[in-house]
């Protein structure tokens, strides 16, 4: 076999032997790891370039000790360009961490070559009962423990970076210390959070000092006990994304609203809401109030920005990755009147609001902002997307969301990693 392997794949140029490599090594690491045993001059080829190792996602806090021993024996090789890390504990499960994984995310940033690194996504664990002492998890991934105290940083920690995936838990303190890296990520394209508790004001100046070149911002939105004011920040940058808002209040005001000067994509996928907990009606009438905000904005958007508002998504029995939702025959009167708009009956197959007369004539051009249809775009036009997040009815059916929700954002990342990897 090793002979026979020789004798073909490395008797090519070894400038198309990488190209051929690296083109293989696009998936979770599978194909680095069987390329190593195949025979060892293969194994030597991959310990001298890093080819193996290009692509990874590590999940659990086991393997990624694991591969914090294979990167230490590599040492001029750690070239990773798209990397996944994640500690898949389940929020519902209602039992502490055994370990807390931010010093094993550190040792693999830190360990690796951060210049070559493209695409990025970690998951943080739900943290359940926390003390008060335990710290947050911090927004931005570091490549040391602590974050300078007083000095900023001047050189990017990421200088490759295109496309962020961030899923927390976040809080408050999360964000304190994204001021002190105004040259983060000069060159990210997309950045994905989801997790937060609380989102400050300032966040569109946060993200303007991070990711000076950022096109594309995708957010997962939480609606229900104590989500107000992420909520109200939410709607106001959507609204001065799309020039909608007040310009004169908004000028006014403290800082007012900012948003990122190369934004083309904002995408906000509202989580899921529950209808089973005792005293839900005020908060169920407050949640369609905040969707007519929306449809509002489309309604009044000029020909030069696009907004799409999906309806709920629609359970189907025979799909692992849908959910269910509260059936409207089933449901009080006003509850049918205050979200009718966002179901799909069954004799609708159409999954977006017709009010979105604009989301039609948008124009995509050039490269940049990916498309699932077409790859890496850049779209001419501004565009709102927005996902609602469907009514449930059961509380069994939460977590079945909760795992349906994670494999659309891990299916997501998947997809925008094999673009970007195949254009570079």
């Amino acid at each position: 076999m090793a002979s026979q392997t020789e004798a073909t794949l490395l008797a090519l140029p070894l400038e198309i032997l990488l190209k051929i490599l690296s083109h293989a090594c696009t998936d979770d690491g599978a194909t680095g790891r069987t390329l190593m045993r195949i025979c060892k001059p293969l194994r030597e080829f991959c310990f001298t370039t890093g080819v193996d190792i290009q692509s990874i996602g590590v999940d659990g806090i086991r393997r990624m000790n694991a591969f914090v021993e294979v990167l230490d024996e590599r040492e001029g090789t750690r070239c990773v360009k798209a990397l996944r890390l994640e500690e898949p504990e389940d929020e519902w499960e209602e039992r502490p961490l055994p370990e807390d994984p931010r010093v094993q995310y550190i040792s693999i940033l830190s360990t690796i070559d951060s210049s070559h690194l493209l695409i990025l996504s970690l998951t943080y664990p739900y943290v359940y009962s926390p003390t008060s002492g335990t710290p947050p998890y911090p927004l931005l991934p570091l490549l040391h423990a602590t974050p300078p105290s007083d000095s900023h940083s001047t050189s990017p920690l990421f200088p490759r970076l295109l496309d962020l995936t961030l899923h927390g838990p976040f809080q408050q303190g999360s964000f304190q210390y994204g001021s002190l890296y105004p040259n983060y990520a000069p060159r990210l394209k997309r950045f994905a959070l989801s997790g937060y508790s609380d989102l400050p004001p300032h966040i569109g100046h946060l993200l303007s000092t991070l990711f000076p070149a950022l096109e594309e911002l995708w957010l997962e939105v939480m609606h229900g006990f104590r989500t107000e004011k992420t909520e109200e920040t939410v709607l106001k940058m959507s609204k001065r994304f799309c020039r909608v808002d007040d310009q004169a209040q908004a000028q006014s005001s403290s800082g007012g609203v900012h948003i990122p000067p190369n934004l083309r994509l904002i995408t906000l996928v509202y989580r899921p809401m529950n209808t089973f907990a005792k005293g839900m009606n005020p908060r169920l009438q407050v949640y369609a109030q905040h969707l007519e905000e929306y449809v509002r904005i489309a309604e009044r958007v000029s020909s030069e920005v696009a907004v799409e508002i999906h309806r709920f998504p629609t359970y189907k029995p025979e799909r692992k990755d849908s959910w269910n939702h509260i059936d409207p025959q089933g449901t009080r009167g006003w509850l049918v009147e205050a979200f009718g708009r966002f179901l799909v009956r069954q004799d609708e197959d159409e999954e977006v609001l017709a009010v979105c007369s604009h989301s039609s004539s948008t124009v995509l051009e050039g490269s940049g902002v990916w498309n699932p249809a077409g790859g890496m775009t850049r779209l001419k036009k501004r565009k709102l997307v927005v996902y609602p997040g469907p009514l449930i009815a059961l509380r069994g059916e939460m977590p079945e969301v909760g795992h349906a929700m994670r494999r659309k954002r891990k299916q997501l990342w998947l997809e925008r990693r094999d673009a970007i990897l195949g254009e570079n």
